[in-house]
């Protein structure tokens, strides 16, 4: 039998089950049905929220019988087809806000209402033939306020009403309590926060939220996706009977992404087992409460090429912005830390799983947890001290690793579009190491004196600034950082791929510390030593390069040294 089409940018359940490759996540059902209250599923984007928002609202959807849908999935015979009883029984509000990302606040009040206006217009039906018939069971500050959601013309105060009349007018024509549904609500959120009109976006989205889910009488059940749960105190204080079940829950852990069984059928499925190592290498060890997830957009992309190229195609689909925004800012920066997380270190955060925007530029566990929640990191050993909790966070995968290379590269290179960025690397791989020094020389300066690192910073933060210049050269260097080589670890080591004759490049990085009076001499020593009784030149016998330069760089604030290395292959 023919494969099916890969689903590549298609999250209509009722689309991709019945024309694409679908890997069943019915029970998600079971699940949403189970939970005793509204709730709140966190997961990064592209991990398939959309999808099971679309399946729960065929699901549930009286309006139409999409009982076929679910033929020969899980969910219809889970407990011998006791789920299925709920199938077609309830009225659907569907809401989708993952477009939402207007720069100017006047622009999203526009989007915002036309997405809630169309969502009640839908209905409009019910309450014509009332008002027809003169049956209209509302109060008149009711009916003025739906009919301004009709003729496209709100008011910000009537959000806070809406879904709860739109709830009544369901359920009392349908003789059933309405479902709420709504995916990726904290886009816009996100969207305000970079662009300056985050108090307005949480003041219209509590209200909007806490009106049609706190003590909503009309209602059977809401359910809502995003990234994260902002803060308590703002969009979400208030609300009762409502649960957040985000990553770090068992509860629904294996119902977006794909599990390790998944991937291998799939792989199985498009003759493509034999790749099923290295896609675990790019793709897979995402923690997902105890279960090991893969990103699936990005299996799905493999796949879809036919096994043929391993790529960053979850970065390509992700709005990356406030991530890299933040990852560099000045007082809660982590970027003293990017060379311990391109290493694969695991390191310890405090966890918070209420994201506060406001300090995310002043408080750096805000930014720790804004990367784990996103999908950049993975996590464990949850502990708890002293009623704070805690984890270990590291770089999930290839892919990742090289989405935090590619941030590292355009943080560097955002001011220096004139600096000598290429003219300078191409000094180095060609061995005119006097013009490399001159170049270096004034980059660093520039780059530093731009990023405001005049200061004393970690030997850490210069290791993965200098990461972040070769990014580039992957495709045709083996560019190993604190590998094992001789009698240590060197710092960067360059190893061409394919081309033997090209140069290779061994660099030993030191930053003297200031405050113990170490100079940049001091370091440029030092950095030399390691190069000779280390044996780090030892790498390029083992990769049979015979052509090689070995530097001594020595850094500090906006100052450096270069020193060439003689060192021949013991």
């Amino acid at each position: 039998m023919e494969n099916k089409k890969i689903p590549i940018g298609q999250s209509d359940f009722k689309t991709v089950v019945t024309e694409r490759y679908y890997i069943d996540k019915t029970l998600y059902i079971k699940e949403v049905i189970d939970a005793d209250t509204s709730l709140l599923a966190t997961r990064p984007r592209r991990f398939g929220k959309t999808l099971n928002m679309t399946m729960l609202k065929y699901f549930y959807d009286i309006r139409e019988d999409h009982r076929a849908l679910f033929k020969g999935l899980k969910i219809e015979t889970e407990e011998g087809g006791k789920y299925m009883e709920k199938c077609g029984k309830y009225p659907v509000i569907y809401l989708t806000f993952k477009d939402l990302k207007s720069l100017e606040w006047k622009e999203m009040c526009e989007s915002f209402s036309t997405t809630v206006c169309n969502a009640v217009q839908d209905f409009q039906h019910i309450f014509d033939s009332w008002s027809k018939e003169g049956k209209t069971p509302f109060k008149s500050i009711e009916v003025e306020i739906l009919t301004r959601f009709f003729t496209n013309s709100p008011k910000l105060s009537d959000f806070q009403h809406v879904l709860r009349y739109l709830c009544k007018i369901l359920s009392q024509h349908y003789g059933q309590k309405a479902v709420i549904l709504i995916d990726e609500y904290d886009t816009p959120v996100i969207a305000s926060y970079s662009n300056g009109y985050y108090k307005e976006m949480i003041n219209l989205m509590k209200d909007f939220l806490g009106g049609g889910l706190k003590d909503n009488i009309y209602l059977e059940k809401g359910v809502l996706t995003g990234i994260t749960r902002v803060a308590k105190e703002s969009m979400f204080s208030g609300l009762n009977n409502f649960d957040v079940f985000s990553i770090l829950d068992a509860k629904m852990s294996d119902k977006f992404g794909f599990t390790q069984a998944e991937v291998d059928t799939f792989l199985s499925d498009y003759g493509l087992f034999h790749t099923r190592e290295e896609v675990k290498l790019w793709y897979d060890s995402y923690q997902f409460g105890e279960i090991d997830i893969y990103n699936p957009w990005s299996v799905l992309n493999f796949v879809d090429k036919g096994g043929k190229n391993f790529s960053t195609f979850w970065a390509n689909s992700s709005d990356n912005a406030l991530i890299q925004e933040v990852m560099f800012n000045k007082e809660a920066s982590i970027r003293n830390h990017l060379e311990d997380l391109i290493q694969g270190k695991w390191l310890k955060i405090r966890l918070e799983e209420n994201l506060a925007f406001g300090e995310l530029y002043r408080n750096v566990d805000a930014v720790w947890n804004l990367l784990l929640f996103g999908g950049y990191l993975t996590y464990r050993n949850i502990e708890s001290e002293y009623g704070v909790s805690y984890c270990e966070v590291k770089i999930p995968n290839i892919e990742i690793s090289s989405i935090f290379r590619r941030f590292i590269m355009q943080w560097v290179e955002a001011p220096i579009q004139h600096a000598g960025h290429e003219d300078m690397l191409q000094a180095l791989l060609t061995g005119q190491i006097g013009i490399f020094k001159k170049i270096f020389q004034r980059f660093v300066e520039a780059v530093f004196s731009y990023h405001d690192t005049a200061g004393d910073m970690p030997e850490k933060f210069y290791h993965a600034f200098f990461l972040g210049l070769m990014v580039k050269l992957e495709a045709q260097y083996h560019i190993f950082s604190n590998k094992e080589i001789g009698y240590g670890r060197a710092d960067i080591c360059l190893v061409p791929r394919k081309d033997k004759q090209k140069i290779g490049i061994i660099i030993e990085l030191k930053s003297p510390d200031k405050a113990d009076k170490e100079t940049l001499t001091m370091g440029l020593q030092i950095a030399e030593k390691q190069i000779i009784t280390r044996n780090y030149a030892a790498v390029m016998k083992e990769y049979e390069i015979p052509n090689f330069v070995a530097l001594a760089i020595s850094v500090q604030g906006k100052k450096s040294m270069v020193k060439e290395v003689n060192l021949p292959i013991k």
